[in-house]
């Protein structure tokens, strides 16, 4: 059976037409770091000054891990401590001396 023998009142419609071929793009960007690791934490004061923070680089993972960042972010920024699940050290975006996160404006 087709889907207009299916469907009420299909056999007094046409036939769905099914020649073209569907546009298929992507349009997401997923950032990632140079290592693959994300990102997270206070940038150096030296780069982006007094309480700037990221969490990026989480490439295709960002969905699942994002309720763990989130957390760990926020305790971070509020406390200055991450939370106990997450041990921030091994994302600390100082790890790349020239990271570039903050472009350096001459004004």
């Amino acid at each position: 059976q087709g889907i207009n023998d299916v469907t009420p009142g299909g056999k007094d419609r046409p036939a769905l037409q099914t020649t073209v071929p569907p546009v298929v793009e992507q349009a997401c960007y997923l950032p990632t770091t140079p290592d693959g690791v994300p990102a997270m934490g206070a940038l150096p004061v030296e780069i982006a000054g007094k309480s700037c923070y990221v969490a990026t680089g989480h490439g295709c993972w960002g969905i699942l891990l994002g309720p763990a960042s989130g957390e760990s972010m926020a305790s971070l920024i509020m406390t200055g401590k991450s939370t106990v699940h997450v041990d921030l050290t091994p994302f600390r975006p100082s790890r790349f001396p020239s990271f570039g996160l903050v472009p350096q404006l001459s004004i």
